[in-house]
């Protein structure tokens, strides 16, 4: 009897163990826990959701004085939208002698955005940062946040009169949107130069987003054109900071902007969004090709790490 009742046990343990497969639930697909991991990392990322609510609110440059004079500040003239930078005692301070754009002679401080040699965002920020003949690198770094280094430099800075750059968070220069004829958001947390400043040595960190990417969900805008047309763009940038710095564009999208004054709403990849390559910046914009005011533009998206 007590080996009758061994082998029931025996047999029910295997009963159990064949059906046990079954009772419990199946292990998700690696392709399940791919895209749930994805989510996950987005979801806990950071928003970088914003725009702007009226002409000129897009920030161009980011630039700060990081001299030992007791001020450093720069100007965006009215007319021309040249730039001017000086140092020294603070309510007395000149014109600086570290950089000038084109080179003539002595270095003067004054950056001609008119001028072929430094007409673009790119020549502009290589300029401040010490790429030119007998520049000096130590006093002053800039870096491009809404835009790209091909985008024109010519008058298409807001007026700003002498503001001190000796400040943590750097000053911020404006994009004018009436001459430059668009409006962009750059879809990051590191709007403040800080983030782009090694602290160890004060040197340009040269790939600033390393580690993270980004994703737009929704865009809309709205701007007032007499003629041509408007267009949303959405680029992945790779990007190079140091004295003379670099990017690498890639368009991910392209699509056609609403009638003047008219809203637009662009959802068609709201979906999955549109994510950035790894380690790049993305920059969404909306940009028309004659003309440009009354611009609202919004875009909504997350930055997130990546393994």
């Amino acid at each position: 009897m007590r080996v009758f009742k061994k082998l029931l046990a025996i047999v029910a343990a295997f009963a159990l163990a064949a059906a046990l497969p079954l009772l419990l639930p199946a292990p998700m697909p690696v392709d399940a826990q791919d895209v749930s991991n994805s989510i996950s990392r987005i979801l806990s990322g950071d928003t970088v959701s914003g725009g702007i609510a009226a002409d000129d609110g897009d920030v161009v440059l980011l630039v700060k004085y990081i001299g030992t004079a007791g001020s450093g500040t720069v100007e965006v003239a009215d007319a021309t939208g040249d730039l001017t930078f000086k140092d020294g005692v603070i309510g007395s301070e000149a014109a600086v002698d570290d950089f000038e754009c084109p080179v003539s002679g002595a270095l003067g401080g004054i950056i001609d955005t008119s001028n072929s040699a430094c007409d673009t965002l790119g020549e502009v920020v290589d300029t401040i940062n010490g790429n030119c003949t007998g520049c000096n690198t130590s006093a002053w770094r800039a870096v491009i946040l809404d835009g790209l280094r091909a985008d024109s430099a010519d008058n298409t800075l807001q007026t700003q009169a002498a503001t001190s750059a000796q400040v943590a968070n750097g000053v911020p220069l404006y994009r004018e949107t009436d001459t430059a004829f668009l409006a962009a958001r750059a879809m990051t947390t590191m709007r403040t130069i800080q983030p782009y400043i090694d602290n160890r040595d004060s040197k340009l960190i040269p790939d600033p987003f390393i580690g993270t990417r980004a994703v737009a969900f929704l865009a809309k805008g709205t701007s007032t054109f007499g003629s041509g047309t408007s267009t949303l763009e959405v680029w992945s940038v790779k990007v190079t900071h140091g004295t003379a710095g670099a990017e690498t564009t890639t368009q991910l999208w392209s699509q056609a902007g609403g009638a003047t004054t008219a809203e637009k709403v662009f959802d068609t990849f709201n979906d999955y969004g549109l994510h950035s390559k790894k380690g790049e910046k993305l920059l969404v914009r909306l940009k028309n090709s004659a003309a440009a005011s009354s611009v609202v533009f919004f875009v909504g998206g997350m930055q997130y790490r990546y393994n």
